[in-house]
């Protein structure tokens, strides 16, 4: 394995910056981290010309929308791990992914 950095889009969102960013960190892959779906939109369209392995890491709210920008900007090219911070995101994740996979069963609430 490997480390691979990455810059959080919410620290400055200017692209300019994060531009730069990119372009000094190719030769090491560097990549982007967005928590909401402008940070998503933004990190994809500035990482289309960046090294081809370098991630984005999506780590934010999740709703349908924001799960299927992520599966189709790893369709268009650019790498994208989506971090998952409950076992109850999983369900929406693989939903959105095979919408011709049954819904998820629902947990029964503690009594």
């Amino acid at each position: 394995g490997r480390y691979q950095g990455v810059f959080p889009v919410k620290c400055n969102n200017d692209s300019s910056l994060l531009q730069t960013v990119i372009n000094f960190g190719n030769s090491i892959r560097f990549g982007l981290e967005a928590g909401s779906k402008p940070e998503l939109l933004l990190a994809i369209c500035l990482l289309r010309n960046a090294h081809p392995e370098a991630l984005l890491i999506c780590n934010g709210y999740k709703d349908a929308e924001y799960v299927e920008t992520v599966l189709l900007s790893s369709q268009l090219g650019t790498p994208a791990v989506l971090v998952l911070e409950k076992l109850e995101e999983l369900p929406l994740i693989i939903q959105v992914a095979d919408p011709h996979s049954p819904p998820a069963p629902r947990r029964a609430a503690a009594a």
